[in-house]
């Protein structure tokens, strides 16, 4: 990158930096207001832009909390979605099909779909959007998507999400890099979650360890591998089992944040990916683009097209019955299973206190 396109880059994260100091700071010392929901809040969120794994964290969070007999709320800002400046409601838990994803945003369509029995919540304006639809909801957990930044809800639980396939040593500021906080901002987080531990370059794990320390020594930390687990006909509803990736000459599809992950967990499942269609995060899908996924299936000889959760919600209205189009449905594994069982437990135990 030339001097030219640095040096207005620098002076541009500077002024962010500045700006998210002085946010951070009135929220703390100056009286910026902070809601509190009447109910046990656990944030779960990151550091940068882009996917570090946060909503299939949530989903987990979620189910293991349902199954633990806890009623949960999720409140998300329902990016893109027609909700988004309004607030609205997405999903009541009682089972019924949730917004379509135009209204609710892919990312809360999807952990509607994934938890039928949670309450999705949307708003970009939250606090508004749980007065509204939230403060009748039974007593349990209020799982707050996406909300290491913002500040304006209390949590007692702050749950950071970090990438082990992303370096943050030298990390920037945005727009010159892709963090939306000062490093140091580590210090609010209560527990961290390092995400794709198995697909990291070697000591990458251990160097997100010690940069973590440097910080805060005494935080939880726990570690997080993604698997897939099964299969979806997109459109069609019928499911499959993952073996059907065995051997399969696929073309990979998606519009996420890490699409090399995406593709890497399709060849750990057997599948050979002879192409790929990437799109942007939270790309809005046409008609146009599903023909366009068929035409590189007929191309390169592929015997079918995979793609993710997020984007079959958006997709699933374009495809017709027998277009060769599946998606794999993603869970996470955390390693010391009794660790994360045990802060699991002391979560669901906070709705009594």
């Amino acid at each position: 990158m030339s001097l030219l396109v640095q040096i207005p880059l620098m002076m541009a994260s500077g002024l962010y930096g500045a700006g998210v100091g002085v946010r951070a700071w009135w929220y703390r010392r100056a009286g910026g207001r902070v809601h509190t929901l009447g109910r046990p809040v656990v944030s779960v969120g990151n550091l940068t832009v882009g996917g570090t794994g946060k909503t299939p964290l949530v989903i987990a969070i979620g189910d293991a909390l349902l199954a633990r007999g806890v009623d949960v709320t999720v409140l998300s800002r329902g990016y893109g979605g027609a909700l988004e400046r309004v607030g609205g409601l997405v999903s009541d838990g009682s089972g019924r099909r949730p917004l379509d994803w135009t209204d609710a945003g892919d990312e809360p369509a999807l952990i509607a779909r994934r938890l039928p029995r949670a309450a999705v919540i949307v708003g970009r304006d939250r606090a508004s959007a749980w007065s509204r639809f939230g403060r009748a909801r039974p007593p349990g957990v209020c799982l707050l998507d996406d909300g290491f930044q913002h500040l304006a809800i209390a949590r007692d639980e702050d749950l950071l999400v970090l990438d082990a396939t992303e370096s943050y040593a030298d990390a920037a500021l945005l727009p010159r890099g892709r963090l939306r906080e000062p490093l140091g901002a580590l210090a609010r987080a209560s527990a961290v979650v390092v995400t794709r531990v198995d697909q990291a370059a070697p000591g990458a794990v251990e160097a997100i360890d010690a940069l973590v320390r440097r910080v805060r020594s005494d935080v939880p930390m726990f570690y997080a591998r993604f698997a897939l687990s099964s299969l979806a006909a997109v459109g069609a509803g019928g499911t499959a089992p993952l073996d059907r990736l065995a051997g399969a000459r696929v073309v990979a599809v998606a519009g996420i944040g890490r699409f090399k992950s995406f593709v890497s967990l399709l060849e750990r499942a057997g599948a050979k990916v002879v192409a790929t269609l990437r799109f942007r995060d939270h790309y809005p899908y046409r008609r146009a683009d599903v023909d366009a996924v068929r035409a590189r299936c007929r191309s390169v000889g592929a015997d079918f097209a995979v793609t993710t959760e997020k984007d079959a919600v958006k997709l699933e209205a374009l495809v017709a019955s027998g277009e060769a189009l599946w998606a794999v449905r993603m869970d996470v594994q955390v390693e010391d299973a009794l660790a994360w069982s045990a802060w699991l437990d002391r979560v669901a135990r906070l709705v009594a206190a």
